[in-house]
């Protein structure tokens, strides 16, 4: 299909509704005003994220870093302006809007043990609250994390409506999107911190080999269903993102020491802290157990060959990781910009529907460069991930079995995949409000990635053409949301 094609399609299919749009927008009453000030604490600290709305109206925003925020677009008159945080009563304060004009409005909100609606940023890449988004989300807590089974975040997904829970491992699990009954899943979309975390040289969700440990999670949120159009193919069937501690909501030191039964051990760590506009975190993971084993017999040339007895590289249902992650964080007036770095590494034993793999120090990392605020986001980063020294049971048992005179290391060799995948992607978007049109909301974007993969000329198409394979991709997308009636908004959303 040609671009110009493309673009008439979309216009076509677009264009309806755009028009629908300014044509009720141009029958609303035009005279507006705007509502500006901030929101703090008892103590007349600023508060960040604090939920802002004109009741009412679908008029709302969120407080920025010191506390200040913006309503345009509020209709002139007698108005209740609601503000509403996590862990503070919600406050309702009476303002006159006038046309034109902008009204000042200084907020205190007081501590109370209420729990208000959670905010979520996965159905349309900006933060909003749960009961606002245009998609079916379901947003895990630090408190469910917290408390999930076997101390790892994969656990708490057990409830999620629309995914399928596989249990592959002791630490290990697949979900999918239910309907698709594989425990391989690349149709649903893993997100770690607004990166893309899946293994390049395979697409599979990074999943068990995060660096991300469960103790620096603020939320988990799936969202169930096609997300496409703002995430690309990868999301055909969903997202699941994944959004670490922020150092100054977050400050402290936290250890948490787990064991249990099959030697299972488990150690996390993390400090957080804030010193002026600067902020730091640091966390780190180990953990240890043996997993559930089976024995597995293998037939070559009329011999039964076991994977237990295999000498040296024998199976081994050890599954241990140590991972880690650290950021530097930067507090401005206008926004946000996170530094951060991660790596892992893993060894256990890999299911696959071709047999099992004995993975032996596979690694992953990730170096990350991000900022943020009310209206724009822009995100950098490097992911890589390495093979190290794994390798399949069923190749090596059939090569052992056959070069009885060949090293046990010289056999893995043979029965190894050796992989590096690396991935380079970068992202701009911008959203904003458009009171003439009903005050809709209005998200675009671009992106770029570019994936390099070697299996040292091996198994993958490298071993054809000489040269690491290269994959680059750019896309646009841009999404609307319209508040057409109080239980009604109209989306539409389109990438290429």
């Amino acid at each position: 299909m040609s671009r110009n094609s493309w673009f008439n399609r979309v216009g076509r299919a677009l264009l309806p509704g755009l028009c629908a749009i300014f044509l009720i927008a141009g029958t609303a009453d035009a005279q507006t005003g705007r509502i500006s000030g901030t929101i703090s604490d008892e103590n007349a600290a600023p508060l960040q994220g604090a939920q802002v709305s004109v009741a009412g109206t679908r008029v709302g925003s969120l407080s920025n870093a010191n506390g200040q925020f913006l309503l345009v677009g509020v209709p002139a008159g007698p108005q209740q302006l609601v503000v509403q945080f996590t862990g503070y009563r919600t406050a309702s304060v009476a303002v006159t809007v006038r046309d034109g004009e902008v009204t000042p409005m200084q907020v205190r909100l007081e501590s109370s043990a209420i729990q208000l609606g959670g905010i979520v940023v996965s159905a349309s890449r900006r933060e909003q609250r749960l009961t606002d988004a245009p998609a079916t989300i379901t947003r895990i807590t630090p408190e469910v994390l917290d408390n999930s089974i076997g101390n790892t975040w994969v656990g708490a997904l057990k409830e999620v409506p629309g995914l399928d829970f596989i249990q592959v491992g002791m630490t290990s699990v697949a979900v999918n999107a239910r309907g698709f009954n594989s425990s391989f899943n690349n149709r649903m979309l893993m997100m770690e911190d607004g990166r893309i975390a899946v293994l390049p040289e395979n697409g599979l969700p990074v999943g068990q080999f995060t660096a991300v440990p469960k103790i620096d999670l603020a939320s988990v949120e799936v969202l169930v269903g096609p997300g496409a159009a703002l995430y690309g193919a990868d999301a055909s069937s969903g997202v699941i993102s994944l959004q670490s501690k922020d150092p100054r909501q977050f400050p402290g030191t936290t250890v948490e020491m787990t064991a249990g039964n099959r030697s299972y051990r488990d150690i996390q760590a993390r400090q957080a802290g804030v010193f002026g506009n600067w902020g730091y975190k640091v966390s780190g993971e180990w953990q240890d157990a043996k997993d559930w084993s089976t024995a597995q017999s293998y037939v070559i040339a009329g011999t039964v060959v076991r994977d237990t007895a295999m000498g040296v590289n024998s199976v081994d249902w050890t599954s241990n990781v140590i991972r880690g992650t650290g950021t530097l964080a930067r507090y401005f007036d206008f926004g946000q910009l996170d530094l951060s770095l991660g790596a892992s590494e893993s060894n256990g034993v890999g299911q696959t529907n071709v047999g099992k793999n004995q993975l032996r120090d596979w690694g992953y990392n990730f170096a990350q460069a991000r900022f943020s605020n009310d209206n724009w986001y822009l995100n950098a980063y490097r992911a890589q991930s390495t093979s190290g020294e794994s390798y399949a049971l069923n190749r090596y048992a059939d090569a052992w079995h056959r070069n009885p005179s060949l090293s046990a290391d010289s056999v893995r060799l043979l029965s190894d995949w050796p992989s590096d995948g690396r991935m380079y992607a970068a992202e701009v978007q911008n959203n904003f409000q458009v009171p003439a049109a009903l005050n809709s909301q209005f998200v675009w974007g671009a992106q770029y990635r570019r994936d390099v993969v070697s299996s040292d000329r091996q198994w993958l198409l490298d071993r054809l053409t000489g040269e690491d394979l290269e994959i680059s991709q750019f896309g646009v997308y841009a999404q609307t949301e319209t508040p057409l009636l109080p239980q009604l908004n109209l989306v539409l959303a389109a990438r290429y």
